[in-house]
């Protein structure tokens, strides 16, 4: 038995230190289910952060907004990775948009320094995200990061639920606090999902999952036009941030001066890529199929027992060699030689 009291003992950050899945268990619990259906990998996805008071609540410690910026840190550069034809924007709402940013590389913590106050408006936040959606042609959808069990909305929801569905956009919502009949209907009706996370683990696995394509549901399909830019040794202004570099990119249509690839071009609205932007985009459009459970045989990798088979080369993989191919890799080694 400790001899010291309770107050008096080391003050324990036991939130960081999160025990409640252990190593094995998450690695089943972050696997990714094979889906071969048409999905839309260039995505413009809106995220709206609730800044109303309840980002300060410390049901999730130390408090959201703390929580949110570490978790958004890990999601930007991997939505990126997964995405690289895509784009990002944010906003932060309470009753109004606060802030709202499309830069690829900004500071999530100093974006989310705002104060919180006020109550939540979805109605508003939505509105608002249409304004930026509704002009494009990629695959658009808005992820609603919340705290709120209480929002304030000037009107009701009748007119927005029918422009919902006539601009094809997806909404997922992540209530922290739970669950509310609002947000389920409006989901739902978008072809999205409303999502109440357990814990903080199971905040950070929602938000890998948000960073694949998904299923593209709608009938019609665009045409979107892509430019495959020429690189320019010589020193000029971007177009983008109007900034001096060394080096860059020429439109093919328009010959604007832009610094890095992918981007839309801000004088023809061309969305400008890479070959190699198309070709990590290239293994959502046929994903590696799920392997045979069979303990038969040793690990082709790390000589372990296996857990599965590839039904095409008959190779044998272990339980985190599978997920790792199927994870990182998207192809079988045997089936590449």
């Amino acid at each position: 038995m400790s001899n010291s009291f309770a107050w008096e003992k080391e003050y324990k950050r036991t939130w960081e230190n999160s025990t409640s899945i252990n190593k094995k268990e998450k690695l089943l619990y972050q696997k990714h289910e094979f889906n071969d259906k048409k999905k839309g990998v260039i995505r413009h996805v809106h995220i709206i952060i609730d800044c109303s008071y309840s980002i300060d609540k410390t049901d999730y410690l130390p408090s959201f907004r703390t929580n949110f910026s570490k978790s958004l840190e890990k999601f930007i550069p991997k939505f990126y990775e997964e995405n690289p034809i895509s784009a990002l924007s944010f906003s932060l709402v309470n009753e109004v948009v606060l802030k709202y940013t499309t830069e690829p590389n900004f500071s999530i913590k100093d974006f989310l320094s705002t104060k919180g106050e006020g109550n939540f408006s979805l109605l508003n936040a939505l509105n608002s995200s249409f304004e930026i959606l509704k002009n494009k042609n990629f695959c658009k959808e808005i992820i609603v990061i919340t705290s709120s069990l209480m929002i304030r909305d000037p009107d009701s929801y009748s007119e927005i639920i029918d422009f919902i569905k006539k601009i094809g956009v997806k909404i997922f919502i992540i209530s922290m606090c739970g669950e509310l009949m609002i947000y389920k209907e409006i989901t739902k009706l978008s072809g999205g999902r409303l999502y109440v996370p357990l814990d903080l683990d199971h905040f950070d696995y929602i938000l890998d999952c948000l960073t694949l394509p998904n299923e593209n549901n709608f009938s019609t399909t665009n045409m979107i036009q892509l430019g495959f830019p020429s690189v320019i040794e010589e020193v000029g202004v971007c177009s983008c941030h109007n900034e001096m570099n060394q080096e860059g990119y020429e439109c093919p249509v328009c010959k604007t001066y832009i610094c890095n690839l992918p981007v839309g071009c801000p004088i023809c609205e061309t969305q400008l890529v890479s070959a190699i932007n198309i070709s990590k985009s290239f293994h959502h459009l046929f994903p590696l199929s799920e392997f045979i459970l069979d303990s038969n045989g040793k690990c082709f990798t790390c000589g372990n027992r296996s857990y599965s088979k590839c039904p095409k080369c008959d190779l044998f993989y272990c339980e985190e060699c599978d997920n790792f191919v199927h994870e990182n890799l998207q192809f079988c080694y045997g089936c590449q030689k």
